[in-house]
């Protein structure tokens, strides 16, 4: 696999667990979770992802690609739940900023592909 789809796909796994975290510190304000159990979940989810970074940094990753496309990918997933799930608003620039992390993403999978 090309080295920038496979950040591509380890930054997806990685924002999948921010997701994740995101979802159950949200459920814990609206006190549809306990907060034990919200925060004790939250808190296992961001204890796993520096051992998953490491293991993909081991595997050829490099910390740039992964952080770019980890924090593209998870702000555009996180939005996605806060507009769809929480109801919350995003307008005006913030909706610009969501479009240029969408092209961010296409430029980093695309990268290997470029002659």
């Amino acid at each position: 696999m090309k080295n920038s789809l496979f950040m591509l796909f380890s930054g997806v796994g990685l924002a999948i667990f921010d997701l994740i975290g995101y979802f159950l510190l949200g459920q814990t304000h609206l006190n549809k979770i306990s907060y034990f159990y919200g925060m004790s979940f939250t808190i296992l989810i961001y204890l796993l992802q520096p051992f998953i970074m490491y293991k993909v940094l081991q595997m050829g990753g490099t910390v740039t690609i992964l952080n770019l496309s980890w924090d593209c990918i998870s702000s555009i997933l996180v939005t996605i739940l806060g507009l769809f799930y929480f109801k919350d608003k995003v307008n005006g620039l913030k909706m610009y900023g969501l479009a240029f992390s969408i092209l961010a993403i296409f430029l980093f999978a695309i990268d290997d592909y470029q002659s």
